[in-house]
């Protein structure tokens, strides 16, 4: 009888064959969710007015559909993939002064009402536009994500904040 209570007892074997499949299939998956990750670039970096590079300013443009006026000058900006799900990245640039396109282009994007709850924006120290009567801020969304530019004044020069993250 204590034989027979013991075999009861005893866990069922999964078949090996079985194991290997279901580690072939979590390595698979692995392997597809990091090369997914990684299709934006690294995970995160942040650069400021030295190290800004001139892909970091064509990324901008691109994301956020406008054409920057030569001699904009990227001042900061922090792109982050790692700790969200999906990429996001906040800009500071100087534009010219003397340059109003860009002020056309973002007055001709139609804006929208937005809530978005724990941004990239709201945990970054140096995001503190200065919204006077001239400044011109629009929230929208493109293709496959949210945007938000903000062009003001500060200290006598034209600054845009970007603000974008994939939906």
């Amino acid at each position: 009888m204590a034989e027979g209570a013991a075999q009861a007892r005893r866990k069922p074997r999964v078949p090996s064959w079985l194991t290997l499949l279901i580690v072939v299939a979590l390595a698979v998956a692995v392997v597809f969710v990091l090369k997914g990750a990684r299709k934006y670039g690294p995970d995160r970096y942040a650069h400021d007015a030295q190290t800004f590079t001139s892909a970091d300013l064509q990324m901008i443009a691109t994301n956020i559909g406008v054409v920057l006026p030569s001699g904009t000058k990227g001042l900061r900006v922090v792109y982050d993939h790692y700790s969200c799900i999906d990429p996001a990245f906040v800009a500071k640039l100087q534009v010219p002064a003397e340059d109003k396109t860009l002020a056309r282009q973002i007055q001709g994007i139609k804006a929208q009402e937005i809530h978005v709850s724990n941004a990239l924006s709201e945990r970054t120290s140096w995001w503190t536009p200065v919204l006077t009567g001239t400044s011109v801020d629009k929230q929208f969304h493109t293709a496959d994500a949210y945007a938000r530019v903000i062009l003001c004044q500060e200290n006598g020069a034209s600054i845009l904040y970007v603000e974008w993250s994939h939906d």
